[in-house]
């Protein structure tokens, strides 16, 4: 009987020291993560204003990162730049979006067009259909690339081609009912 008690802990402690050994080996082979890859977000925005000449600059071009300006749907007081470098065999040069590469590229995503005349235009004149595509790729934007700024309006109230801020999708949905 002494003998089975014997095995019977010997199997205990034997468990055990499987489990803890199991444990810190998991734990040492997990890569230390920064606090924003643990949180699965992207890092805090920048909050650069950038005017369209400047912005003109970041198209990729000469290993320049490459920036995209985008009309926030929800606030259109605001243009927002996101670094899109992360996705250069996209937006960089050469690859089938590079055409947005530093513009104020809101009229042609809404239009869903690589058509350089229409990158930059007047957002007011934008369908229902097309302010919600606009709003599609923002959350796409917004989800995937670092937002570096925002993008000043000239002293007109527009910025590259865009002559006025866009109805919220709201009230263009309201509009065409």
């Amino acid at each position: 009987m002494d003998w089975v008690i014997v095995c019977a802990v010997l199997i205990i402690i034997a468990g055990i020291t499987i489990l803890t050994v199991g444990n810190q080996r998991s734990t040492q082979s997990k890569p230390k993560s920064s606090p924003s890859t643990r949180s699965g977000s992207l890092p805090p925005p920048k909050s650069d204003v950038f005017t369209s000449a400047q912005l003109l600059s970041f198209n990729g071009i000469n290993n320049q990162p490459v920036y995209i300006a985008v009309q926030n749907p929800f606030d259109t007081s605001e243009i927002t730049v996101f670094d899109m470098t992360s996705g250069i065999d996209f937006y960089g040069p050469g690859s089938p979006y590079h055409v947005f590469a530093g513009r104020h590229a809101s009229h042609g995503l809404a239009m869903s067009s690589t058509d350089r005349n229409d990158v930059e235009g007047d957002l007011n004149k934008l369908s229902a259909s097309e302010l919600d595509t606009l709003t599609q790729w923002y959350l796409k934007f917004e989800s995937k690339y670092p937002k570096v700024g925002l993008l000043r309006e000239n002293e007109s109230g527009s910025s590259a081609g865009t002559t006025s801020h866009p109805q919220s999708v709201d009230s263009v949905q309201r509009k065409n009912q």
